[in-house]
């Protein structure tokens, strides 16, 4: 350990400056970035759950509107004065054809507001049907096993067994006809619309969503669909059984269903996505986040450069002018920052210390110069008499040979 540290002490003060911002920075960056990986998968999910409830509740509004619709003429013709009084036995007409022929006329125009045709029959209480569609007609027997209670005054009733038992080849609603005084029941109402024009309703409301689309009852038969068969059991086609789960959503091998809160009538909206689908979309969402982190692990790397820059380049600048003394005699010294900040601080000190010990060393050169000059003088006043002592001695000598 300490080899390590004596080793990361001893390189260069820039290097420590981007290991240390390496550790500080880029690796809890790139630890968040694998987390956020790991949490990917979960939010993906969360976000098509989102979204499919938002399209339930949109494909809910339109089943809604459409069950309103048939609500609205059950109510009409409940309360329509002629079916009322011919129910009742208070129209003039003699005969069961010219009582047919007036409810029938009132019942001739078989279309909602929407414009989707529907049959609607009138049964009186001894099973006589009034329709508008005679080709395909509703037995009577069929239809009093679920309307038989005199306490549906003010509702209507789904027909869920009739329609189970036709594989839901139709939505039919029905209600008690009941007088204007409200306590004597004269006879039943049914309304039926092809279940098909469900399958219309998917296309607003998943316009794009890449999805399999079902409504199951609570039976966990198939209501409508479009890819299974309306009237098969959901579990037979996907082996996941609705009615014992208690998420919103369940994955499988191949695919992952969402599932909506039942509604009134008990169905079930079902959603299922392809794997493929839910991973092109993981997949997506990480290239966004490693694309995302390398932007950011460039720009941080810009910046440390440039922040490790700004504190090595003046201490490196001073470093060489301090060198720079030891070979250079007349190169200028000083160190002029750019900032006051603590290497401007260190600088100004620098260029103090420098203007000194230049004065300093042009004080030691004068001194030395006079040094110099003294010691000649000092040899000039040695040599001056020794040399006319030999003069002289060199004429006493040319005396005396003479």
């Amino acid at each position: 350990m300490r080899k390590l540290i004596y080793r990361f002490n001893s390189i260069s003060l820039r290097r420590r400056l981007l290991l240390v911002f390496v550790f500080l920075i880029i690796i809890p960056l790139l630890l968040q970035g694998f987390v956020s990986l790991s949490i990917l998968s979960n939010s993906v999910v969360s976000r098509y759950m989102s979204e499919m409830d938002y399209r339930f509740l949109q494909l809910r509004k339109l089943i809604d509107s459409l069950f309103s619709e048939c609500d609205e003429v059950l109510f009409r013709f409940a309360y329509e004065k002629n079916i009322q009084d011919i129910m009742e036995g208070k129209d003039d007409s003699e005969s069961l054809v010219q009582s047919r022929y007036v409810i029938e006329s009132l019942l001739r125009d078989g279309r909602l507001n929407s414009g989707i045709a529907y049959s609607i029959f009138v049964y009186d209480l001894k099973g006589i049907c009034y329709t508008n569609d005679y080709l395909d007609m509703l037995a009577y027997r069929d239809v009093q096993k679920e309307i038989m209670s005199d306490s549906h005054l003010f509702s209507n009733i789904i027909l869920s067994d009739l329609m189970r038992r036709q594989n839901y080849a139709s939505i039919t609603i029905g209600r008690p006809l009941f007088g204007y005084s409200g306590k004597s029941r004269i006879g039943t109402i049914v309304i039926r619309i092809d279940a098909r024009h469900l399958n219309n309703l998917y296309g607003n409301a998943f316009e794009g969503a890449e999805a399999e689309l079902a409504i199951i009852d609570d039976e966990g038969i198939i209501v409508s669909s479009d890819v299974w068969y309306p009237g098969g059991r959901f579990k037979d086609y996907t082996g996941i059984d609705i009615r014992s789960i208690d998420k919103r959503s369940v994955e499988t091998d191949d695919r992952v269903v969402f599932l909506s809160s039942p509604d009134e009538r008990g169905w079930t909206f079902v959603s299922a996505i392809d794997q493929r689908t839910i991973n092109k979309s993981l997949n997506d969402l990480q290239l966004t986040l490693w694309i995302l982190i390398s932007v950011v692990l460039i720009l941080i790397i810009l910046v440390l450069v440039y922040i490790t820059k700004g504190v090595v380049w003046p201490i490196n600048k001073l470093t060489h002018s301090i060198e720079a003394i030891e070979s250079a005699e007349e190169a200028d010294f000083t160190f002029q920052p750019k900032y006051d900040d603590e290497i401007g601080k260190l600088a100004q000190t620098y260029n103090n210390m420098t203007i000194k010990l230049r004065a300093s060393v042009e004080r030691i050169k004068e001194i030395e110069t006079q040094k110099q000059r003294a010691e000649l003088k000092m040899f000039e006043s040695q040599i001056n008499p020794h040399f006319l002592y030999n003069t002289l001695a060199s004429i006493i000598w040319l005396v005396h040979q003479d």
